[in-house]
């Protein structure tokens, strides 16, 4: 559909076809959606990539035709079949894009994870913030000038001085640019998020090719409102270029594609080394690999055994009398014997069971006497 675009007519009763400025940058498109779809028929990392790409340039190219419908809705003039055939052609690309990046799992934007991301997305962002700034104003510079040395210098091309839904298109492919670089820079894998950027950089580039081949023409004094005749009468020819502001676009543009070249050169993050499950620990029971079961708290908390053979601190066990009091009689006993003098035999001491199982005495064969049982 979008290359049967190029050829009827697509507003101003000119085809694209006829155009050299603006057949270029539709051909550059449809040229990258092909790519895409082969990409994406390969399957696999190929497959990923021609979907962000063909992802990228659908997004920023929307807002460019919007501003072409726009400047033939503004004239007054009825749609023609070549703008009608290029916009069924891009929504073809987009939705085939869109579901091309939903089912090849081409990543998401995630958080920036290091230093150096958070540049590379500044950076990124930086250039597609002067990009979109340096779009809008004119790109094309006239110079006319008499055959009696007077010279007027116009400017063209000033994104708000159009009707109202051109600058709406153009506003939005400024928005859509911003938006995708910025997607990018915080897509992982980094490397999917530079063919991302890759794909909102085409349609920009081609702006700026589009801009010097027309400068290239040579301008007609019938487009400042100049008859044939009274230009050839005063001896008028006018000379073109280009504005300081499409070069400072130009530099924006080569910084977003070294932002890109950047991202591709990222090496890839290493795999995450395999977690190590402990010898005592069962996969199975694990609440994710690796992790060590959750600490539980024991319903009666172990203490430690008594000590049959203490008392407390502060416990007088036994009461003894001072060492120059007497005793009371001879015939009692001490409370306190003295080392290596036995007990009373009164006293029962405590011990250990014997283990020593004693010797039963053997009986004595002795011969049965007696007649015997009676039958």
């Amino acid at each position: 559909m979008g290359i049967a675009g190029l050829f009827p007519d697509y507003f101003g009763g000119a085809s694209l076809a006829q155009q050299a400025a603006n057949v270029v940058p539709h051909a550059i498109y449809l040229a990258v959606w092909a790519a895409s779809a082969v990409l994406i028929a390969l399957g696999g990392t190929r497959q990923q990539a021609g979907a962000l790409l063909a992802a990228g340039t659908s997004i920023v190219t929307l807002g460019l035709f919007v501003a072409d419908a726009g400047t033939a809705i503004s004239g007054g003039v009825p749609v023609a079949a070549g703008l009608v055939l290029s916009l069924i052609g891009w929504a073809a690309c987009a939705a085939g894009s869109v579901l091309a990046v939903r089912r090849s799992g081409a990543g998401s934007p995630a958080r920036p994870a290091n230093v150096e991301t958070v540049l590379t997305m500044g950076l990124a962002a930086a250039a597609a913030l002067g990009t979109a700034i340096a779009f809008a104003p004119s790109w094309d510079r006239f110079t006319l000038r008499t055959a009696a040395g007077t010279s007027q210098t116009l400017t063209a091309g000033n994104a708000f001085a159009n009707p109202g839904l051109v600058i709406a298109g153009d506003v939005a492919a400024m928005v859509a640019l911003v938006a995708v670089v910025i997607a990018a820079g915080a897509w992982r894998p980094m490397r999917h998020g530079a063919v991302l950027l890759a794909g909102g950089i085409v349609p920009m580039a081609a702006q700026a090719i589009s801009a010097v081949i027309q400068i290239s023409q040579a301008a007609s004094p019938a487009q400042f409102g100049i008859p044939p005749a009274q230009a050839a009468g005063v001896g008028l020819t006018i000379s073109s270029g280009l504005t300081l502001a499409f070069w400072i676009y130009c530099g924006f543009v080569g910084a977003l594609i070294l932002t890109c070249a950047l991202m591709f050169s990222t090496p890839a993050a290493p795999p995450p080394p395999p977690v190590q499950v402990p010898a005592h620990q069962d996969p199975l029971d694990a609440a994710s690999p690796g992790a060590p079961n959750p600490a539980t708290t024991p319903i009666i908390a172990p203490t430690a055994p008594p000590n049959r053979n203490t008392s407390p601190a502060l416990l007088a066990v036994t009461i003894t009398l001072p060492p120059l009091v007497p005793l009371a009689s001879t015939k009692v006993a001490m409370n306190q014997p003295t080392a290596g003098v036995n007990p009373p035999s009164a006293c029962w001491v405590p011990h250990a069971p014997s283990r020593q199982v004693a010797r039963m005495a053997t009986s004595r064969p002795t011969a049965a006497s007696g007649a015997g049982p009676t039958p």
